[in-house]
């Protein structure tokens, strides 16, 4: 007999489990995870959980629930949440900094790579002297422009709501070719300290801190532990030896404005072209 389960009743349950410490939660620094917990549970309200016997797992169906207006809203879960979010508002809506230029996300190249890739290379640079260059990914960035003016906590949250960490890894230059190959097949990724230019989805001209790409070098390349664990089919990467940071690619963000506007600096980054396609 097939077992139903309220909903409604469980992310309530589960809502207040989570947020039965106020100051737990304040004090949290990973808020991405709660909002994909809260969406999560969100979604699953719109219907039911129901067990399935073993011979069924193999088939599947599904309908169509539209997110609009027309949605009730819940008020003992908005209630509920009223106090936290007052707490999260706030802290999400404190000024950082401060950009005198848009920030776009495009390809193959975009102010919003520069941001990205900048700051998870200066990061890592008092932890790790050798590193050389720096690869992120196009699908982490979850904001497609940001208008000049000031930066909020919030806004990094959005535009990097993962919780990826900062990884190391020693690339052996045949790879290294392997990988440039794959941002160019993708359209170009955010970098630092690597120029290069894309014909028939192949790069050329490669450069490593202005040096030609040498196959016989071992290159060391922060990236992120979703892209060095193999992540957009990165799978060549998964034997490279990787040094692990407790840094947070979102913390090396925040980290790279606050310390300009400590110093009175407005954030601003010109297009140099560092993945370009060939003429």
């Amino acid at each position: 007999m097939n077992r139903m389960i309220d909903i409604n009743q469980l992310t309530l349950c589960v809502l207040k489990r989570i947020f039965l410490s106020r100051q737990i939660y304040l004090n949290m620094r990973r808020y991405g995870s709660i909002y994909s917990l809260l969406l999560i549970l969100f979604f699953a309200a719109c219907g039911t959980l129901q067990s399935v016997p073993q011979e069924e797992k193999n088939s599947f169906q599904g309908s169509f629930y539209y997110i609009d207006t027309n949605i009730v809203k819940d008020r003992n879960i908005n209630l509920m949440l009223l106090d936290y979010r007052v707490g999260v508002d706030s802290l999400m809506q404190k000024i950082i900094g401060t950009s005198d230029m848009p920030f776009t996300k495009a390809q193959p190249d975009c102010t919003f790579g520069y941001l990205v890739a900048d700051a998870m290379y200066e990061a890592i640079l008092p932890k790790d002297s050798l590193v050389q260059a720096c690869v992120s990914n196009q699908g982490g960035l979850r904001i497609q422009y940001l208008s000049p003016g000031p930066i909020s906590l919030g806004n990094i949250y959005e535009l990097m709501p993962f919780d990826n960490l900062l990884v190391v890894v020693e690339v052996p230059g045949t790879i290294m070719q392997q990988w440039m190959d794959h941002i160019a097949a993708w359209g170009g990724w955010p970098v630092t300290n690597i120029h290069f230019e894309i014909k028939d989805k192949k790069a050329q001209n490669i450069l490593i801190n202005n040096k030609p790409l040498h196959p016989n070098i071992i290159y060391r390349v922060v990236t992120s532990d979703y892209i060095a664990n193999g992540g957009d089919d990165c799978s060549f990467l998964k034997e490279c030896k990787t040094y692990k940071y407790n840094v947070l690619m979102r913390d090396a963000i925040i980290q790279y404005i606050s310390k300009r506007t400590e110093q009175n600096q407005n954030i601003h980054f010109t297009l140099e072209n560092r993945i370009q396609y060939a003429e």
